[in-house]
């Protein structure tokens, strides 16, 4: 079983306060902001019913803005931007994701993040890694979202 105790003080040891979150779906569930205090929420957890992995999860929400830069896409502009999207995570290779999508009304709400770690690999630099990957991947999406909306990168 992971040591909840553990992770919480290789994150309190580089400076990241961390708040307890109380689920009942996972056996230990911690909210830290990354990178820096002043960085944006991330989730490390330990699932209830697999107690040998953390879970690194990241909520990217798309603005209500961009969200009607995506929905006025044509039909066609949306599957290119859904593909270069889906294409460039998959590349990324580091990251499970979730897109919340209605591919109908083209409207993308948000898209879950995740990094997996296995306890036999779980060590303060694996954690660090997994965090730096997840956030990485939070700004490959903001960068795909940014160039449809015509925004400087």
């Amino acid at each position: 079983m992971v040591d909840a105790q553990q992770v919480r003080r290789w994150l309190e040891r580089d400076g990241m306060p961390v708040d307890v979150v109380e689920d009942s779906q996972t056996r230990w569930h911690f909210a830290v902001n990354y990178p820096g205090k002043d960085g944006l929420l991330t989730h490390i957890l330990c699932p209830a019913d697999r107690d040998h992995l953390v879970r690194i999860i990241r909520a990217v929400e798309v603005t209500d803005d961009h969200r009607r830069v995506i929905g006025g896409l044509s039909p066609q502009e949306f599957r290119v931007f859904r593909f270069n999207l889906v294409r460039d995570l998959l590349l990324h290779g580091e990251v499970e994701f979730v897109i919340d999508a209605d591919d109908e009304a083209r409207k993308i709400k948000r898209i879950l993040l995740a990094r997996v770690l296995r306890e036999e690999g779980l060590s303060p630099e694996s954690l660090f890694t997994a965090l730096r990957v997840v956030h990485d991947a939070m700004i490959l999406i903001i960068l795909h979202v940014r160039m449809t909306a015509n925004e400087s990168l």
